[in-house]
């Protein structure tokens, strides 16, 4: 079966679900490191991913804390026990790189373990942004420092009403406006709206964030 994949908008901005066989190899943000070339996601399509992008949009919601979704991980096999590891991380908690690396019986191996977390490919739905320094600092995410925040404070109930679209850096792609945009309308990279609702979110300057509408 070919690999498929289809860019959805998300408070995070686009995002690359990339599937294969019917699972899940591939969550990537705009601007991630270690993100593929674009010509190993495979053939485009407009549709399909409609149950992971609805659980998305429930979990940028604030209304789910845990992903029902087929995984195909790939990657070597410390990077599978890694990545398999991060999915046991309850919501809205996090763990040491080096309370990890025990977790997994390897407890000299903190650096192995930040360096197979930094290589997930499956970002937000296993949760490579629960892992922490050991001083508490947000490093190694390679979806970027802020998203690892805005992540974290979403889990933790900290982003008004569920929903603050996240700073992105200069260049990436962004799923906020300074205007109401209507559902069906096309977007600039050619993906549909449809499934979108805006809603007002609370700042000095009225702005609008666009989540998936569930059901």
């Amino acid at each position: 079966m070919e690999r498929v994949f289809r860019v959805v908008d998300s408070p995070l901005g686009w995002l690359t679900l990339v599937g294969e066989e019917g699972r899940l190899v591939g969550l990537f943000v705009d601007g991630q490191r270690y993100r593929p070339a674009d010509a190993e996601f495979g053939v485009r399509v407009e549709s399909g991913f409609e149950s992971l992008v609805e659980q998305l949009g429930e979990y940028f919601d604030g209304r789910l804390t845990r992903f029902d979704v087929a995984l195909g991980f790939g990657g070597t096999e410390f990077q599978n026990r890694v990545w398999r590891a991060l999915v046991e991380i309850p919501y809205g908690q996090t763990v040491t790189y080096g309370g990890l690396a025990g977790l997994l019986g390897v407890p000299r191996a903190s650096r192995a373990v930040g360096a197979a977390n930094g290589r997930n490919r499956v970002s937000i739905v296993v949760p490579c942004h629960r892992v922490v320094g050991a001083d508490g600092s947000l490093t190694g995410y390679a979806g970027g420092v802020e998203r690892k925040r805005w992540l974290l404070d979403l889990e933790s109930g900290r982003v008004p009403f569920g929903l603050e679209a996240v700073p992105l850096p200069r260049g990436s792609a962004v799923g906020v406006s300074g205007r109401r945009r209507s559902g069906g309308r096309r977007s600039d990279h050619g993906v549909s709206r449809a499934s979108w609702r805006c809603v007002p979110i609370a700042s000095r300057r009225r702005r609008w964030c666009c989540v998936v509408r569930g059901g």
